[in-house]
């Protein structure tokens, strides 16, 4: 039997790992307003990290428009090779033009396949379900607001199973903190995140007259009543003052560093 030499190809899987840096898709989704008016939203996405590249807001697409928003989208020299995109007849002869000037590579789905670009799709659902079902849209600027607010959320807080649930944007490990939520997306959703608590200290002195003893000066109601007032509480020392013009000659000085902790 006569052996194939040759190394053997990389799987499917193996090249779309190594050239998924290379890749972007680029789609439109309608919105419609409060006043029965449709805009459409141009959406940008990243295929590496999942990460909204670029998007704008118009009522009214162009393919110069279109063509405008791909410069906008990939400045300097920050290009991919290939570009995904649907066969819509909004992607004229203007975009086309752009898209090889900057040197990236067209690479068209077939009719009625959305599933050959199920990133952008993908997110478009994500966009609908998590942000624009639970709010109104007025008009073209509180679209844009509210879409931007979203963004930063989806990059900086919305974990991903395909990312190790990672953000876009990778998050730090917090080992140890107490949990906080932070709200976003005006309240639609939150950020958790472990805070470190944050500690004060202060000393305070106590006076007493000469013949308190230390173990009265702890049942004291003066004394019981700021530690607990303060918070958690150190006895650091108690003892006999020196004599001073201020203090009675003997008198017992009880040193306490009281220590509180944010409870917010």
């Amino acid at each position: 039997m006569v052996r194939n030499h040759r190394p053997p190809s990389q799987s499917w899987r193996t090249f779309l790992d190594n050239h998924i840096s290379q890749l972007v898709s680029v789609d439109f989704f309608t919105v419609p307003t409060v006043w029965f008016q449709v805009l459409f939203v141009f959406v940008v996405l990243a295929h590496d990290r999942r990460r909204v590249l670029h998007f704008n807001v118009t009522a009214h697409p162009t393919a110069v428009w279109t063509a405008q928003q791909i410069l906008e989208a990939f400045p300097f020299e920050i290009v991919p090779k290939y570009l995904l995109r649907d066969r819509d007849a909004i992607y004229g002869f203007v975009l086309r033009q752009q898209i090889e000037a900057l040197g990236i590579t067209e690479v068209l789905g077939t009719p009625r396949s959305p599933w050959q670009r199920a990133y952008v799709e993908r997110i478009i659902g994500s966009i609908r379900r998590d942000c624009l079902d639970h709010v109104i849209v007025l008009d073209e600027t509180s679209l844009r607001r509210i879409l931007r607010r979203y963004f930063d959320y989806y990059h900086e807080s919305r974990t991903h199973l395909s990312l190790d649930k990672d953000a876009p944007i990778p998050r730090p490990l917090q080992p140890s903190g107490r949990i906080v939520a932070i709200p976003q997306v005006g309240g639609l959703h939150h950020r958790y995140e472990r805070r470190a608590a944050r500690w004060w200290a202060h000393s305070t002195n106590f006076w007493f007259p000469p013949t308190s003893q230390p173990l009265s000066v702890l049942k004291n109601p003066l004394f019981r009543a700021i530690t607990e007032k303060t918070g958690e509480s150190r006895l650091v020392r108690i003892g006999f003052g020196p004599p001073a013009s201020n203090r009675p000659n003997g008198a017992v000085l009880v040193l306490n560093g009281v220590f509180g902790r944010d409870r917010n």
